[in-house]
């Protein structure tokens, strides 16, 4: 108690001088050291801000209460600052800047920002020893001029890249992923980013960092990478009770293969299973191969197959050319072909059976933002996906039906489809983490049939409910979830999941929430999940028999 005695300062300033805004500074000190810095912080802070005739006048002490009396004077402002260049064929815009210093109040903050701008705009265009200096100073009537020489030193180029640790990587993937080019200028701010890019591989990370070595204007960049086990092999088992029978539980599935970097290009082949319900199957399948010939483009292919029950059979087919900007950011134009067929006979159409034949074409833009720290299980960073598409639905007519089916339904109309994908982690604490996500999608569409609907819900969309469960034409889905960090791999959550989303093609949004734990911990097998969820519609009670329990296994390899 006795040492929190405070000690107090008070700062007069000569009223003949005051300045407009005075410096802000703290007038209550634990000890006697804390004071005198804060007294010499407030007099260079004054400096900073051309009161450079500042005077101390006194400082009187009278027990634990100090005053200091300063003299302020007339502060100085920029008559003009100019820009000379050893080299005049690299003057810059920068040039033009200085005209803002011309007759305008003094800063030395705002120097030092000038200065380092300059200096970041030669760094990041070949010249990583580029030097700015402040010469032939003059002072008149409270006035400061002076002349910025800006020597520009010799011009650098990247010469060669060395990979160390992991080689199992084409170099050309490297030039293009980093952006660091073998005979480009050197850019700085290249070599800055490369520890938070590298980490956003996939199949390696960064080891003890990046070494630059500068050998007659060539730098030499070495890179120490280490392998990480990318490639995946996901299994999933849900229980959830069966609607045809209360005493038995339904048993759905899930497989997944990832394959990364097989052929040592940064190539992806995914394939993806599913069974959410009784005689439904999905399968969606991804080859993705970036940077052809050498180029920022690349191309993918995705083939999707969904077989409802005895109701209808979809094919999707988009190929789409990638244009890569930076890392894991790209942007995407894609053809989608979309067919739908129906299973079986189906007499009439109505609100509780809209199913028919139709085939869609539509062209389409994507662009992804990846900034997460690690692709498994992130701690920091965000992640951004949209899409959009627009073309053309076809109606296709059923030899069986009868011959005034169709009379009442336009065959062909416009189709319009978005999608959407955000996550963000950020840690609050060494182990804990605070994760949202939304996932949202809409289609429009002059008629919406049942079989081009999205399904929602179960353990990829909407825990608490079951697999695909909600088909709807419109969804927003917003997750809030907790994670403890156990390890690299291994985590306890606790989640809450809320969706807004209309049921088959009406405008009519119910409510869907949602809550549970989860769990992911990693062993030398591969990484086990397991979550708990118990969901409820609108204001519905929560029945916690129809709760869901979803066991998950990856394996990296």
């Amino acid at each position: 108690m006795f040492a929190q005695t405070n000690y107090s300062l008070e700062i007069i300033i000569n009223k003949q001088a005051k300045p407009a805004k005075p410096i802000q500074f703290t007038n209550s000190f634990t000890d006697s050291v804390s004071r005198e810095q804060e007294i010499d912080r407030i007099t260079q802070q004054y400096l900073f801000n051309g009161y450079f005739e500042l005077q101390r006048d006194s400082i009187n002490y009278k027990n634990k209460n100090a005053k200091l009396f300063l003299s302020l004077n007339t502060p100085y402002k920029w008559a003009s600052i100019k820009t000379h260049y050893t080299n005049p064929a690299l003057a810059s815009d920068h040039s033009l800047d200085s005209r803002f210093f011309a007759n305008s109040k003094f800063s030395f903050t705002q120097l030092q920002q000038f200065k380092e701008t300059i200096i970041r705009h030669f760094e990041n265009s070949g010249y990583p020893f580029a030097s700015v200096k402040l010469d032939s100073i003059d002072t008149k009537n409270s006035k400061l001029s002076a002349v910025l020489i800006i020597q520009e030193g010799p011009f650098v180029v990247f010469d060669t890249i060395i990979l160390h640790g992991f080689t199992d990587i084409n170099l050309h993937y490297i030039q293009q992923y980093t952006g660091i080019k073998i005979g480009d200028p050197y850019q700085e701010e290249l070599i800055q980013k490369l520890p938070s890019v590298l980490n956003r591989l996939e199949f390696a990370s960064p080891g003890q960092g990046s070494e630059v070595i500068f050998i007659n204007q060539q730098a030499s960049l070495t890179l120490f990478l280490k392998p990480k086990k990318t490639n995946q092999l996901d299994g999933i088992i849900g229980f959830q009770p069966n609607a045809n029978n209360s005493k038995k539980m339904l048993i759905t599935g899930n497989l997944r293969l990832d394959l990364k970097n097989v052929f040592k290009r940064g190539e992806k082949l995914k394939m993806n299973w599913e069974s959410p319900a009784k005689q439904t199957q999905l399968l969606t399948t991804l080859i993705q191969f970036p940077y052809l010939l050498k180029s920022p483009f690349g191309a993918s292919y995705q083939f999707n197959l969904e077989k409802r029950d005895s109701l209808y059979l979809n094919i999707e087919n988009r190929p789409s050319i990638l244009f890569s900007l930076h890392g894991e950011d790209y942007i995407a134009a894609y053809a989608y072909f979309y067919v739908s067929n129906t299973l079986g006979s189906l007499p009439t159409l109505s609100a509780a059976n809209n199913i028919l034949d139709f085939n869609t074409k539509s062209y389409g833009i994507e662009a992804n933002i990846n900034r997460l720290d690690y692709p498994f299980n992130p701690r920091k960073g965000f992640l951004i996906n949209l899409k959009s598409d627009l073309g053309t639905k076809n109606i296709i007519k059923r030899a069986e039906l009868q011959a005034d089916f169709y009379d009442q339904i336009n065959l062909s109309s416009r189709r319009f489809a978005f999608h959407s994908k955000i996550l963000w982690y950020q840690p609050i604490a060494k182990r804990h983490i605070i994760h949202f996500a939304n996932l949202s999608a809409y289609i429009n569409s002059e008629l919406i049939v049942y079989n081009e609907l999205f399904k929602i819900g179960g353990n990829q969309s909407l825990r608490g409910f079951d697999e695909q469960s909600i088909p709807s034409s419109m969804f927003s889905i917003s997750t809030l979830e907790y994670h403890y960090m156990l390890d690299l791999n291994s985590y306890f959550g606790v989640f809450y999941d809320i969706a807004r989303a209309n049921e088959l093609s009406t405008k009519h949004l119910n409510t869907y929430q949602a809550g549970g734990l989860s769990l992911s911990f990693s062993t030398q097998a591969g990484i086990f999940k397991m979550a708990y969820a118990i969901g409820k519609k609108d204001s519905a009670n929560i029945q916690f028999k129809n709760s869901k329990i979803h066991f998950g296994y990856t394996a990296l390899f």
